[in-house]
């Protein structure tokens, strides 16, 4: 099974990688990884960083987070749908006595 490994994982190794305090394979070692990814990741890192400050990149990034923060949104409207409907079912199943013979014992 290939592992998987998160953007943030991949920026820390790139980012060691392109100080050259240590080898290729001294980074791999450290962070358990292949030395192929390693070089892989520092390129690609090296070949985007130039774009980092254009305003295409804002937009872009700008983009991704209201997307993220609409899946959170739509994440948690679900859960709290899921919760409504569990407690209109609950307490649907009360019959009237039901209710009436609670009421009389809280009092």
């Amino acid at each position: 099974m290939r592992k998987s490994y998160d953007s943030a994982f991949k920026v820390k190794v790139a980012v060691e990688a392109l100080k050259e305090e240590k080898t290729v394979a001294a980074i791999a070692a450290l962070f358990d990884v292949h030395p192929h990814m390693v070089a892989r990741w520092k390129k690609q890192l090296v070949e985007r960083m130039p774009g980092i400050f254009t305003k295409e990149f804002d937009s872009e990034w700008k983009k991704k987070l209201e997307l993220k923060k609409e899946a959170i949104l739509l994440r948690k409207i679900g859960e709290l749908n899921i919760e409504n409907d569990f407690l209109k079912k609950s307490t649907n199943s009360y019959t009237e006595r039901d209710r009436q013979n609670f009421h009389r014992t809280v009092q």
